[in-house]
């Protein structure tokens, strides 16, 4: 059986959403880091985050983020946090609203 199969044939994925109005703020806190090992997939709505900035996650995880960009003001925004090896088996489908956003998971 090969690696990436059995990642999931012995291991329960564990996701989680949360607003955390404020992503940067967060994730400097060691509880939120802490709370942040326990899961394969986060998605943080409200992230109020754009393009130029630099989100310090956990080592291993890496993330795919679709700012809100109507506005002057940093508003919005979804971030999807993921374990590093996870990346392989996950699709971010583009969608016209910057409201939604699609994950795939492929086995």
């Amino acid at each position: 059986m090969s690696t990436e199969n059995n990642y999931f044939s012995n291991h329960t994925l564990k996701c989680i959403c949360l607003n955390v109005c404020g992503l940067r703020s967060k994730l400097k806190s060691p509880e939120f880091q802490e709370l942040m090992l326990m899961y394969d997939i986060l998605i943080f709505l409200e992230s109020k985050t754009d393009e130029f900035d630099i989100l310090g996650m956990p080592d291993g995880y890496k993330y795919f983020a679709k700012h809100r960009t109507k506005f002057k003001k940093k508003s919005g925004g979804i971030i999807i946090c993921f374990k590093s090896n996870l990346e392989i088996f996950l699709k971010f489908p583009k969608s016209n609203s910057e409201f939604v956003q699609w994950v795939v998971l492929e086995k």
